[in-house]
């Protein structure tokens, strides 16, 4: 369940961490998409619609529910992005 979803506002990806689940579990992994890198392709929603989600009125992806899929199918999405602009937050 996403901040939103819980009546929270998120302000920055590494918010989530701690409203992804009842139990306020932590995700070990949390991706972010580098907004100006984004050409909007929606190719990470494709492949995982429960974390990404095309934003067409922005022209770029979000990160909408960092802990919704696996980390393997997270990592799927980063791997198939064409413009690289998918990283795993805590690889800074």
């Amino acid at each position: 369940m996403s901040g939103e979803q819980q009546g929270r506002t998120c302000v920055s990806v590494l918010d989530c961490r701690s409203c992804l689940g009842e139990e306020e579990q932590l995700v070990d992994h949390v991706p972010y998409i580098v907004e100006e890198e984004c050409i909007a392709c929606g190719s990470c929603e494709e492949v995982c619609p429960e974390v990404f989600k095309l934003n067409e009125s922005l022209g770029f992806a979000q990160v909408i529910n960092p802990g919704g899929a696996p980390e393997d199918r997270v990592q799927e999405a980063i791997d198939i992005c064409p413009v690289t602009c998918i990283h795993w937050a805590d690889d800074r």
